[in-house]
């Protein structure tokens, strides 16, 4: 699937904006909640202040892809048919595996003291198993046992593929040649 264009530019806010589209569809929201979700879903990792937040939600709205309406004194925000266009479309790009955010690890990597490599893919290694453990148990992510259970084996299926690839990057390298 060829990517849309850049959510980012023209102001729409990348990957803030797009997630406070996807708040939208589910209701109006106020500012405020989409930080407090974002700092909800990266478990306190990542909390965006007002000045990151409002002017994304303002672009929004210019571009037409969200509308701001006044309540109790308080603006509110709702997606327009254009943002919800949008957000298909971007959910279909990231579900593609077209996303390119998964990409972003290697410009960490560059930015750790080469001491400290080792220890933070072990870290994301780590994180990613547990990651994926937690969302095949999610049951509001997946209420259906048989998804989670799918998912559990497609998780197996994957694990076994990989320590078979892994044992062989083990290998000395001669012997790595020999059995080619």
């Amino acid at each position: 699937m060829a990517p849309p264009p850049r959510f980012g530019r023209g102001g729409r806010g990348g990957l803030v904006g797009l997630y406070a589209l996807h708040l939208m569809s589910e209701g109006p929201i106020y500012g405020w909640q989409v930080a407090e979700r974002i700092r909800a879903a990266t478990h306190g990792g990542w909390r965006p202040g007002a000045g990151a937040i409002y002017p994304i939600l303002k672009s929004l709205v210019e571009h037409g892809l969200a509308r701001v309406d006044r309540r109790n004194g308080r603006k509110t925000y709702t997606i327009a048919p254009p943002g919800r266009a949008r957000l298909r479309e971007m959910r279909r790009w990231i579900g593609s595996g077209a996303g390119r955010w998964v990409n972003l690890r290697h410009l960490v990597l560059e930015m750790i003291p080469a001491p400290e490599r080792e220890a933070w893919v072990r870290l994301q290694w780590q994180g990613q198993l547990d990651g994926f453990l937690t969302l095949v148990r999610d049951e509001g992510a997946f209420p259906a046992p048989e998804a989670r259970r799918r998912l559990a084996g497609h998780g197996a299926r994957s694990a076994r593929q990989l320590a078979r690839k892994l044992d062989r990057l083990r290998r000395p390298p001669a012997r790595r040649r020999r059995e080619r």
